[in-house]
Parts: structure tokens; sequence; C-alpha cells
């Protein structure tokens, strides 16, 4: 019981999985998922230190994830749209509709910043520097770049993009 309070703690502390016990390769999946989105918004503008392959891919999934789910919204309000749609209230439909049609871009709004800052912390946890980022400026080849960069082990030499006092563990990858 101990051991469950002091790994909750530290996962409470965590600024990356590169903190947590074994890098958090010990987490069951649901846990590995949930920290991964808790430290995704609380590193919103964080640069420094690193993210694991673990850490980036669980947010590709939450947000594939939250992106289906408004997209299946909007084809449900918009097949059944006709439907619901009486003399009295058309303007219902459409305000729900550009509500569902604004909420995906408020969304990838909100994202943007922590998405560029976790990508940049992947780069370094492949011992490369966050200026790769702008190989995203080329059309296709950028993110093909980008792509390798998120598939590739972590390499132990990116410590040194860590923030000074850092003292993480490098886990296997």
């Amino acid at each position: 019981m101990a051991s469950s309070v002091r790994n909750a703690s530290v996962d409470r502390d965590a600024r990356s999985f590169h903190d947590l016990p074994s890098g958090g390769m010990d987490l069951s999946p649901w846990r590995q998922f949930t920290t991964a989105v808790r430290l995704f918004y609380r590193n919103y503008f964080r640069t420094r230190g690193r993210a694991t392959r673990a850490e980036f891919w669980w947010l590709v999934l939450f947000q594939a994830l939250v992106a289906g789910a408004w997209t299946l919204a909007g084809r449900l309000l918009s097949i059944g749209g006709p439907h619901f749609v009486t003399n009295d209230t058309p303007e219902l439909l459409t305000q729900t509709m550009m509500f569902v049609g604004m909420f995906p871009f408020a969304w990838q709004l909100v994202n943007l910043i922590p998405s560029i800052t976790l990508l940049a912390r992947r780069f370094h946890d492949t011992d490369s520097s966050a200026v790769l980022l702008f190989t995203l400026i080329i059309p296709i080849a950028g993110l093909v770049i980008v792509l390798i960069y998120a598939l590739t082990a972590s390499n132990p030499r990116g410590v040194r993009y860590d923030p000074p006092g850092a003292t993480a563990a490098r886990p296997p990858a």
C-alpha cells in the first residue's frame, strides 16, 4: 500500500515518463494513457526535457479519438438533420451544426502549442535538436522526416536536453 501511495505522488510530480519509476513502462496501458494526457497539458509550454515514444503516441491516440468522436457527431447530425427540422426549429439545427463544426477548430487551436512542444521534447529524446520542427514546412517530406523521428527509439545521450537538476533514469526503449 505504501508503495502505491509513493508511486501516486511520483506520478503527480512527474514532468515526463522519464521521471516515473522505470520510465513509466511498468504502468498499465490505461495509466500510461492517462499519465501521458496529464503530462501533455501540464507541460503546455515546456520545450526542455524529453518525451518518450509511449508518451508521444498515447497523445496521438488521444487526439485521434477526440477528433473521431466529433467527426462522428457531425456526421450523425448532418444525416439526421433534416428529420429534426420543423418550421419552428431550423435555427436550432444550424446553431448545433455550427458548434459541432467549430469544436474541432477550437480543439486544434488549444492543442497546437502543446503538440509542438511535445514534438520538440520527442526530438530531444532521440538526441536531436527541436530545430528539426522546421522540416514540417517542407510538404510531404517534412511529415515523413518527423514521422521517422517520432518512431525512433530513445537515445541515452538525449539527457543533455533535460532541465538542470533532472535526475531521471533512462528506461529501455
